[in-house]
């Protein structure tokens, strides 16, 4: 979520999909957000048998 509330969702979810890992890079149009501020990611993982965690992440503008 960008600093001014905004989301931008990276991935759909879906229930047919139980991959393991997700290991990609996601680019959105944010040109009107200012890059200072506090940028929140939101993770949920919506598939009933897994459990999983964040190794890392980063946001470049």
């Amino acid at each position: 979520m960008a600093p001014d509330g905004t989301a931008y969702r990276m991935k759909n979810s879906s229930s047919n999909d139980s991959t393991d890992n997700v290991i990609t890079t996601y680019t959105v149009n944010a040109s009107s957000e200012v890059a200072n501020g506090t940028w929140k990611l939101k993770v949920q993982d919506v598939y009933s048998y897994d459990t999983g965690y964040i190794d890392a992440w980063k946001l470049t503008f």
